[in-house]
C-alpha cells in the first residue's frame, strides 16, 4: 500500500478511486503519478460500463481523464499506452481505435460468438403468415407494414432486436 495506494481501489470492494487517490494524496503522492491515472483511467473504464459503455474511444478516454484526473493529454495518452502493454487494457480497431477492460472484452465477443451460433440455420416459418393474418383479421387489428415486418422477423429468427423511440408501435 505505501508503494501503491491505489491497489486498495483496484483490490478491495468498497474501496473507490475516490477514496484510494486522497489516501494516496495524503501520503504525498502527486496527481501526476503514473500509478495515479492509470488507476484513474481504469477507474474511467468501470464508470463508462455502469452508463452502458463496453468500451470507450481515445477522444473518450482523453476527455474524461483531462477533466477527471487533471492532468495532461499526454500524461493520459502514455498511461494508456502503458495499460495496453501490460495487458490491463486491450486496444482494438474496429472503425477507429477503441479500448477495453479485459472482463468487458470478452463478456461483448463471448456474446458475440454465442449469438452467431444461436442464429445459425435459420428457416423461414411460412405457417405463422396465415395464421397471423386470421388472428389480426378476426380481431380487426391493422399493423403498419413494419410492424407486420417486425413479426415477420421475429417468427423468422432465432434472434430479433426490435428497437424504436416511444410509440412507435414495438408493443403491438
Amino acid at each position: 500500500i505505501e508503494n501503491n495506494p491505489y491497489i486498495l481501489c483496484e483490490k478491495i470492494d468498497g474501496i473507490s478511486f475516490v477514496t484510494a487517490d486522497t489516501i494516496a494524496g495524503n501520503m504525498g503522492f502527486s496527481k501526476n503519478d503514473v500509478k495515479r491515472i492509470k488507476s484513474g483511467l481504469k477507474y474511467i473504464f468501470h464508470r463508462g460500463a455502469l452508463n452502458g459503455h463496453t468500451f470507450l474511444n481515445e477522444e473518450m478516454i482523453l476527455s474524461y481523464g483531462v477533466n477527471g484526473l487533471d492532468v495532461s493529454e499526454t500524461e493520459i495518452h502514455n498511461a494508456l499506452i502503458t495499460l495496453v502493454s501490460e495487458y490491463e487494457i486491450i486496444k482494438e480497431f474496429k472503425d477507429e481505435e477503441i479500448y477495453y477492460l479485459p472482463i468487458y472484452y470478452t463478456a461483448e465477443n463471448d456474446i458475440a460468438g454465442k449469438l452467431l451460433f444461436m442464429n445459425i440455420d435459420k428457416g423461414k416459418n411460412l405457417f405463422y403468415k396465415r395464421v397471423f393474418d386470421d388472428i389480426f383479421s378476426i380481431n380487426n387489428i391493422v399493423l403498419a407494414e413494419k410492424q407486420k415486418k417486425a413479426i415477420e422477423e421475429v417468427l423468422s429468427n432465432k434472434i430479433t432486436v426490435i428497437t424504436g423511440g416511444p410509440g412507435t408501435g414495438k408493443t403491438t
